[in-house]
């Protein structure tokens, strides 16, 4: 798992999204944990698609 700071996310996020796809991303402010950034193959697979993926008709052949 990578840690980055918000600021560097902001100024990087193009690397950012790269690196997501293939570990999650925790990012911090203030040297505090403030969110994660993970894959959406990843959220796919976790009870967070549940919760906060909005499943339109055809969502899972998308996400195929």
């Amino acid at each position: 798992m990578k840690t980055i700071t918000a600021r560097d996310a902001e100024h990087h996020f193009g690397e950012l999204l790269d690196t997501m796809q293939r570990e999650p991303v925790v990012i911090t402010q203030d040297n505090r944990p403030v969110g994660i950034l993970i894959s959406m193959e990843d959220a796919a697979n976790s009870l967070i698609a549940d919760h906060f993926i909005e499943k339109e008709p055809g969502h899972d052949v998308w996400l195929a």
